[in-house]
């Protein structure tokens, strides 16, 4: 698992929490969350329990063979990325809520 990504400013402070969604993509092993933008959408619509986010994912893996299995493996990865997000800096949770 990846830590989250926490900017520290020039005097040492907290500076910038790495979005959800930019965590998740780099968890998959994306350099960048714009190699990937549906699914950053999807992470974000996950994180923020909206009512068509399992419908979307599945029409993500629509056309693939196994698509309900990566359906749930994609679910999966993501409840791993939530615990592991909120674990790692739970003092700055209230930054991290403010994605939500």
């Amino acid at each position: 698992m990846l830590i989250p990504l926490l900017d520290r400013t020039e005097s040492g402070r907290v500076g910038n929490l790495e979005r959800f969604s930019h965590y998740v993509a780099r968890q998959l092993g994306f350099e960048d969350a714009n190699e990937c933008l549906e699914l950053y959408k999807l992470a974000h619509n996950y994180l923020q329990n909206l009512k068509d986010c399992g419908v979307k994912m599945i029409e993500y893996f629509g056309n693939e063979a196994e698509g309900e299995g990566l359906y749930v493996k994609l679910m999966e990865e993501f409840e791993r990325c939530i615990l592991c997000y909120f674990a790692f800096h739970l003092s700055r949770a209230s930054d991290m809520i403010t994605q939500v």
